[in-house]
C-alpha cells in the first residue's frame, strides 16, 4: 500500500502538495480502496455483556458486543484524554468499492450495511462495522493497531489500496461520498 501522490506535485511541503495528495487519495478511495486512521473517533473495548447488542447510533457511533467482546465507538469529545473507563482501541476507515475484497483478503468477514461482525483482520481480533456500501470501520485493541495496519497493507497492494489522510476524509464527507460523525 502506498500514500497517494499526484504526478508532478512539488517536493516541498505546502498547501498545493497537501491538496494534490488529498485529491489523489480521494480519487483512489472512490475508484479502488483506501484506509485511513480515525483520530476523530474514540473507541473503547468494554466488558462483554450477557446479551448480544448491535446498535448503530449515528455515523461513527456504535455500541456492539457479544458474550466475548464489546466495543463502543463515538466521536471524540472534549476531555477524552482525562477519562479511561475501558481499554482504548484503534479505529480505521476502509473506504471504496473494493473494501469487501480488501477485508476478505485479510480473512475478515464483512457484514451488510448497518451491521457489525466480530472477526479477524490478518491474525488480529477486530470488529468490522459497516457504515455504508463503500465505508466500514475496523476497530482493534490499541496494541494490535500496527499488526492490523500491516495486514491491510499486505493485502491492499494488489488492489491499489492507498493510505488516506484526514484532509481526504473531510473532502469525501463534503462531497457526500463518506458520512463522518
Amino acid at each position: 500500500m502506498r500514500t497517494a501522490a499526484a504526478p508532478g506535485s512539488p517536493s516541498s511541503a505546502g498547501r498545493e502538495e497537501d491538496f494534490a495528495a488529498a485529491v489523489a487519495e480521494m480519487a483512489a478511495c472512490r475508484a479502488r480502496v483506501g484506509v485511513a486512521a480515525r483520530p476523530d473517533l474514540a473507541a473503547e473495548i468494554a466488558e462483554p455483556g450477557a446479551m448480544p447488542i448491535m446498535r448503530r447510533l449515528a455515523p461513527g457511533a456504535w455500541v456492539v458486543g457479544d458474550a466475548e467482546s464489546a466495543v463502543a465507538v463515538r466521536p471524540v469529545a472534549a476531555g477524552d484524554e482525562a477519562r479511561s473507563p475501558g481499554t482504548r482501541a484503534v479505529v480505521l476507515s476502509v473506504i471504496g468499492p473494493r473494501l469487501r475484497r480488501l477485508l476478505r483478503a485479510c480473512g475478515a468477514s464483512v457484514p451488510p450495511v448497518g451491521f457489525a461482525f466480530r472477526t479477524t483482520v490478518g491474525e488480529v481480533p477486530a470488529w468490522v462495522l459497516t457504515e455504508d456500501r463503500e465505508h466500514a470501520l475496523v476497530v482493534v485493541a490499541a496494541g494490535d493497531g500496527d499488526a492490523c495496519r500491516r495486514a491491510l497493507e499486505a493485502a491492499g497492494g494488489p488492489l491499489g489500496c492507498v493510505w488516506a489522510g484526514q484532509t481526504a476524509l473531510r473532502h469525501l464527507a463534503a462531497a457526500h461520498v463518506l458520512h463522518l460523525a
